[in-house]
């Protein structure tokens, strides 16, 4: 159970981002409720994020057996929301090159959201494994990456022939496949990051630090 939730929470952190868009979309006629969303939608979402990272952070110390540290919970509770808006900042700065050409949304679509879901993987990955002392930190972080890269991108194509997730085809889609690309790839990339960050053996446990440290 302690993996299922684990991937859980990192699925609901990224997909948080587009289901508010969604909402906000959906209830945009409603100016005082859409207001209100547009004041809230910073606060909610690193909020959000913050607690799921808190909530894997110390998911991964029992599943690794070792007391929880105020410390670590809180950095990887930290990264998420910072890893997040990187991704966001690159999505962002790749965009223009998909709206300047109709037949290039798609593709830059693709290219944009695989990347950043790719770089949230990894920096989380790398800073999670750094604070529960994991070896090898950089090969873990790359293997998570990959694993969500590709499961972000088998997505997003599998959903493109159905009506609506067909990105530039209007109806929303964008937001409709970024929403569910980031839940499913994400919680595909949590879980694994889960299991190799709690794997036994991977890392130095707290009494083994505190043993050598005394001698």
């Amino acid at each position: 159970m302690l993996p299922i939730a684990g991937a859980a929470a990192v699925g609901l952190s990224a997909c948080a981002t587009f289901v508010y868009m969604l909402t906000g979309i959906a209830i945009q006629a409603d100016l005082a409720r859409f207001g209100f969303m547009e004041r809230m939608f910073v606060p909610t979402i690193v909020g959000l994020a913050f607690i799921c990272g808190v909530v894997f952070a110390l998911l991964l110390a029992a599943a690794r057996q070792e007391r929880v540290v105020w410390w670590r919970t809180l950095i990887v509770g930290a990264i998420l929301p910072a890893a997040g808006f990187e991704g966001l900042v690159l999505a962002g700065r790749l965009e223009p090159l998909g709206t300047s050409q109709a037949e290039l949304t798609l593709p830059v679509f693709r290219l944009a959201f695989v990347s950043a879901s790719a770089l949230v993987a990894f920096s989380c990955t790398l800073i999670a494994a750094w604070v529960f002392r994991v070896p090898r930190s950089w090969h873990r972080a790359l293997e998570v990456a990959a694993v969500t890269a590709i499961a972000y991108l088998v997505l997003a194509v599998a959903l493109d022939p159905i009506p609506g997730f067909h990105v530039s085809g209007g109806d929303r889609a964008m937001p409709k496949v970024a929403a569910l690309c980031n839940l499913l790839a994400g919680t595909v990339g949590g879980g694994f990051a889960f299991r190799v960050l709690s794997r036994r053996g991977n890392g130095t446990t707290d009494g083994e630090y505190a043993r050598a440290s005394e001698q």
